[in-house]
């Protein structure tokens, strides 16, 4: 049964974020595809990097950095317990060094990573947007969405 439902749980995460990045392209097509260096500019701010391909084209490159835990320790023990007085009511038992040292502890044990995200804007040689890729994380890709929804044309 568990099986299940993780598994559940984890077609629903998948669908959503692939539904995420589908109306982000969707509103990246419609907001910058077609237009001039300068409009793009406008929508979707300044690049971090941009290099020049052949011929006087243009790649623009908006990156983004996230940082992610990847590992955390697994020997910090439970700093707050719970116990019955004689009148049968929960009381808890807090101990306040525990908590120091398993803060401590997760500080110096919890492994991080960072990722390059990116969206990168192809320019032709007659300054007009020809096309893009992205592999932005979530929150980045409900930012650009929200800039450029109200270039898609209602159906």
């Amino acid at each position: 049964m568990k099986n299940w439902l993780l598994l559940t749980v984890m077609l629903f995460a998948i669908a959503a974020c692939t539904f995420q990045k589908k109306i982000t392209n969707k509103a990246l097509s419609h907001g910058i595809v077609g237009q001039k260096e300068k409009i793009v500019y406008s929508r979707v701010g300044l690049p971090t990097e941009i290099n020049t391909a052949n011929e006087g084209e243009k790649v623009l490159v908006y990156e983004v950095s996230e940082r992610m835990m990847v590992g955390y320790s697994k020997s910090i023990k439970p700093a707050v317990t719970s116990q019955f007085d004689m009148d049968g009511q929960r009381d808890y038992d807090v101990d306040v060094w525990q908590i120091g040292d398993a803060l401590s502890d997760a500080k110096s044990n919890t492994e991080y990573r960072t990722n390059k995200a990116f969206l990168k804007v192809y320019i032709d040689s007659t300054g007009t947007c020809t096309g893009f890729e992205q592999n932005l994380p979530k929150l980045q890709q409900e930012y650009y969405y929200d800039r450029l929804k109200k270039y898609i044309p209602e159906e």
